[in-house]
């Protein structure tokens, strides 16, 4: 944990300057502050598009699908609880920003995910069309 903590301290302490110009050139523009968020979200994606686009292109679904998997649990099951805990201890509210019909959506392929997934005959994979060159 303490490796873990010291890796992340110069990535932090790095991303302070651009932050600076980031949050400047959104306020010029009249932006909503939310822009900063997803600009943050489109640089540490990146990587896994590429990756995952470039696996897709030699026709290496599994690991291109492994990659977005990947990517979607990290965000949801590191990313959140951390901000969570951060919005905790400074006392800023979160508001994630859905309407109730939203949150039932959610809920509702949240449920039909884990009953598609958890079933023993059924995988990740199944309904995708596998483009094979001639």
């Amino acid at each position: 944990m303490a490796r873990l903590l010291l890796a992340m301290l110069p990535i932090v302490l790095l991303s302070k300057m651009p932050a600076v110009y980031v949050d400047f050139i959104i306020a010029e523009l009249g932006a909503p502050v939310a822009l900063g968020g997803f600009l943050v979200a489109a640089m540490i994606l990146t990587h896994d598009v590429l990756a995952a686009l470039d696996f897709a292109r030699v026709n290496q679904l599994q690991r291109a699908v492994n990659i977005c998997f990947g990517s979607a649990v990290a965000t949801i099951g590191l990313t959140m609880p951390a901000v969570l805990v951060a919005s905790t201890m400074v006392g800023l509210p979160i508001e994630l920003g859905l309407e109730p019909a939203e949150i039932a959506l959610l809920a509702l392929t949240l449920a039909i995910s884990i009953v598609t997934f958890v079933g023993t005959r059924t995988n990740s994979l199944q309904g995708s069309y596998t483009w094979q060159p001639s």
